[in-house]
């Protein structure tokens, strides 16, 4: 990465990893840290998703999944269709993101630096094959409001279902000097 504000060296997906580094990690959430644990890998295999792991000198600091996805139209605001009413539009699913529990509250904002990565490279993987958001389900309200602090917009009839578009991506992260 070069950035000396991230808690971790490198970014790697899943497959290029040792498996025994798994065992180590835990977010704090066992639902996550067993889909973590036991469908990480075999998802990605399988083509439903790639897996995104952010490798400090300490073992995993966190990881997410990112995905082709679309979103229904009645899901989005008139202003949100941009008059396409009849179509799905494409996006990119974030699908999970967790930090390691104890690098969780030490201050070094690894979950939003994490996320800004997230966003980063799902705009590219956007460029490359079409994308008109970067969609999540946030797992609480209150994880929708930490979302929507880094530019998520809740859907129509759901504050937990989310979307970031595309066009917001780069104001949003050459601010932070991640584009």
């Amino acid at each position: 990465m070069g950035d000396a504000r991230v808690p971790w060296n490198k970014i790697v997906t899943v497959e290029d990893i040792d498996p025994s580094l798994l065992d180590s990690f835990s977010c704090g959430n066992e639902q996550m840290n067993n889909w973590f644990l036991t469908k990480a890998l075999s998802w990605c295999y399988l083509g439903f998703c790639q897996v995104y792991i952010a490798l400090g000198s300490d073992g995993i600091v966190g990881f997410f999944s990112l995905s082709p996805t679309s979103v229904r139209p009645v899901e989005l605001t008139r202003s949100q269709r941009h008059g396409k009413n009849s179509m799905e539009h494409p996006g990119i699913l974030l699908g999970r993101i967790a930090v390691r529990e104890d690098i969780q509250k030490s201050g070094q904002r690894a979950g939003s630096l994490l996320l800004d990565e997230a966003i980063r490279r799902a705009f590219s993987i956007g460029k490359l094959i079409g994308g008109r958001f970067i969609l999540l389900d946030a797992k609480t309200p209150e994880l929708a409001k930490w979302y929507s602090r880094h530019g998520f917009l809740a859907l129509k009839d759901s504050e937990c279902r989310m979307i970031l578009p595309m066009k917001d991506v780069p104001s949003l992260l050459g601010e932070s000097g991640l584009l």
